[in-house]
């Protein structure tokens, strides 16, 4: 990626101002300055670093490069030769930036962010923390690409667009003006979406696919590779276009619904077959929600009792004497029933102390709607006095290794919660034994910009981790 001079030996003075390039001696290496003046004492000479900047004395400069007024670059940060800096911008602690890159005015770049060679950014972008630009992009003004996003090479995204937090953009991808990419949501090579489109969360849009000008494809929701979808069309969440599939202006695709390739959906029609698999993220802003609520622990920083959990961004089954509960309900109004298959997938976090707890599945039987009703001393948390009630739906089951997506059967619930036999309040997980044992699953909350300010702690990829619900017609 970088270009390095190697004088083995020899004088390296390849700018022609009379100092070497190779041995430090050159203040600005690559930059003709003759009179190596460096008003501000940085070591970087005013040539080619502005007197106003500021560039940490961790931080490694290639040759030819040029920062401008007022620039920040922080410790460890590396740039490479041949690199344009415009004023006022900001490079985060660690970033890597590439040969020949172009950096407009006020432009933001996350710690650790990494853009690769010949990358155009221009003014008022942000690149966040761990975001990655692959090498010939470009990048046009005011565009956001989040903490954790991935932006593949020869990408083009279109001013005032967004990439979201975790999401991946791969190579070749031309993204026009105002389009949004959602967290987690994936994008592949060769796609094209017009202006004012939308990925939705957790979405995947295959290879060479074309989305047309205000569109939109909804969370979870498959777009096939060199699908067409025309304008000012809705792809609902977990609805699927199979590779190939072609919807005309104007059309709808509900929910779980599906296109399917050699039977298009014609301008202004509405798609009523129902996808061979659908997949609903858990959302508490979408009608779910889930929590874990404990016997004897408060955890609301005011007194240790009585017992009351944490709606944060893990669910916790399991106890060391008292009792670990977590709940789960998902929104299924408007999703098919009578299915042949219905399970509920959990991602399993590491725990380092006491050992793993086997669980039961049991049905939920009460509400259990705790921001609004309750006895405890706020409404943030289920307490334990106000959990519902419940009847038993599973044998023991045992967790999977950590690290791993736990599936769990539910499609005699589903089916009775879809057909009004019974009513839907969700699922509790419970322990099988509470002897310093324990499984934790990432909630819907996982990694949100609040409860995973910690990276040592919580990694991105986890924003990508939270419960689902997944349905085969």
């Amino acid at each position: 990626m970088w270009v390095l001079w190697i004088a083995l030996g020899l004088a390296a003075d390849v700018d022609l101002d009379g100092f070497d390039d190779a041995d430090g001696s050159d203040n600005c290496p690559g930059l003709s300055n003759p009179d190596q003046t460096d008003d501000n004492g940085d070591g970087h000479g005013d040539a080619c670093v502005d007197v106003t900047a500021t560039v940490s004395p961790t931080a490694t400069l290639g040759s030819g490069v040029d920062i401008r007024e007022g620039v920040v670059v922080d410790d460890n940060a590396s740039i490479g030769s041949n690199t344009t800096i415009g004023a006022r911008s900001r490079i985060g602690e660690a970033a890597i930036i590439g040969n020949d890159v172009v950096i407009g005015r006020r432009v933001q770049v996350g710690d650790r962010a990494d853009i690769g060679d010949d990358v155009g950014l221009a003014r008022n972008v942000q690149v966040g923390a761990d975001a990655a630009i692959g090498l010939g992009s470009a990048i046009g003004y005011a565009v956001v690409i989040e903490q954790g996003a991935s932006v593949g090479s020869g990408t083009v995204l279109g001013s005032l667009s967004r990439v979201a937090a975790a999401a991946t953009v791969d190579g070749s991808v031309v993204v026009a003006r105002s389009a949004i990419i959602d967290t987690c949501a994936v994008v592949e090579s060769g796609t094209v979406l017009g202006p004012e489109t939308g990925v939705s969360a957790f979405a995947e849009v295959g290879t060479g696919a074309r989305i047309r000008r205000g569109s939109q494809v909804g969370t979870a929701a498959v777009v096939g590779s060199n699908a067409r979808i025309g304008r000012s069309t809705d792809v609902g969440p977990g609805a699927t276009v199979q590779s190939n599939g072609t919807i005309r202006a104007n059309a709808n695709v509900p929910t779980c619904m599906q296109v399917s390739a050699g039977t298009p959906l014609l301008r202004g029609e509405t798609a009523t077959s129902v996808a061979s698999e659908c997949t609903i993220v858990l959302s508490e802003d979408q009608g779910g929600d889930d929590i874990w609520t404990t016997s004897v622990y408060a955890y609301d920083g005011v007194a240790q009792t009585p017992g009351g959990g944490s709606n944060n961004n893990f669910l916790l089954i399991g106890g060391w004497g008292d009792t670990y509960l977590s709940l789960i309900e998902f929104d299924i109004a408007g999703l098919p029933g009578g299915v042949t298959g219905a399970s509920v997938e959990l991602f399993r976090q590491t725990r380092t102390s006491g050992s793993t707890a086997n669980f039961y599945v049991d049905r939920i039987t009460g509400s259990w709607d705790y921001r609004n009703t309750g006895t405890g001393r706020d409404n943030d948390r289920l307490w334990w006095a106000n959990r519902p009630s419940t009847a038993s739906y599973s044998g023991s089951i045992t967790p999977v290794a950590a690290e791993n997506w736990q599936t769990i059967d539910v499609t005699t619930m589903y089916n009775n919660w879809s057909s009004g036999t019974w009513p839907n309040h969700g699922l509790s997980l419970r322990p099988a034994s509470v002897s310093n044992q324990w499984v934790v699953f990432e909630s819907s909350n996982a990694c949100t910009d609040d409860l995973c300010s910690n990276r040592a702690e919580r990694e991105i990829a986890d924003r990508c981790r939270v419960p689902r619900l997944v349905l085969t017609p």
